[in-house]
């Protein structure tokens, strides 16, 4: 590895699995509270997200305002400074 070369964490496929996200899916498209089973899928898919992002299918979905919120209402900490528009 050079000087200055970031290497992306890889994360193995099976983590990755956006279908597992449906807890979150109203608060994210109407608003209202967060169910824990939403925070513990978005914590446990968080190397995920910026894939997600990216997405031609997913990404309008994880960059809207409501989505937003869900990230710190999970767990601020671990979301500071995440932008979903990279």
């Amino acid at each position: 590895m050079g000087v200055g070369v970031v290497e992306a964490a890889v994360v193995p496929p099976s983590r990755c699995n956006p279908t597992l996200l449906t807890p979150c899916a109203g608060p994210t498209l109407f608003g209202g509270p967060v169910p824990p089973a939403c925070c513990a899928q978005l914590r446990a898919q968080a190397a995920c997200l910026c894939a997600y992002a990216r997405s031609p299918n997913y990404g309008s979905y994880i960059r809207s305002p409501n989505a937003k919120r869900l990230f710190t209402t999970s767990d601020p900490e671990e979301y500071i400074g995440w932008d979903p528009h990279i």
